[in-house]
């Protein structure tokens, strides 16, 4: 567990990659700035553009809290090992940009890294929102 805190606070870096659907990643920054962070938990958020085209970079610059990384290099693989080679915390959260977190998403990660110091993964349902009807 010592790897894994940094002062007296657990931390995690969470990545989300995107690529032209602005409109998808506005809902899921307010998703993720609108849940709670536990007081013992430093939490840095990466916006990895993929090249877009949009005005993505204007949509993420209007959460301050938000680090946005351009990444011109195409594909996910690009813009997710660009951002993690940036990342500094034992604990890394990866979403992508149609999805929104839980409310509570931070508080439990929070408490299952701190619990359970020989725990490397978790994870839990995963719901992006299509903009048109799902697939069956």
């Amino acid at each position: 567990m010592a790897d894994l805190i940094y002062g007296n606070a657990l931390s995690l870096d969470l990545i989300i990659p995107t690529h032209n659907r602005s409109k998808l990643l506005k809902k899921c920054l307010e998703s993720v700035f609108r849940a709670a962070v536990p007081r013992n938990f430093e939490v840095k958020v990466y916006v990895v553009d993929n090249n877009s085209t949009d005005d993505t970079k204007a949509v993420v610059e209007r959460f301050a809290q938000a680090n946005y990384l351009f990444v011109g290099r195409a594909g996910k693989s690009a813009a997710l090992n660009d951002a993690l080679a940036q990342t500094g915390s034992a604990l890394v959260g990866l979403i992508d940009d149609d999805e929104t977190i839980d409310p509570k998403w931070f508080e439990v990660a929070y408490q299952e890294f701190s619990s359970s110091p020989d725990l490397d993964y978790i994870g839990g349902s995963c719901e992006g929102d299509w903009e048109k009807q799902a697939p069956d």
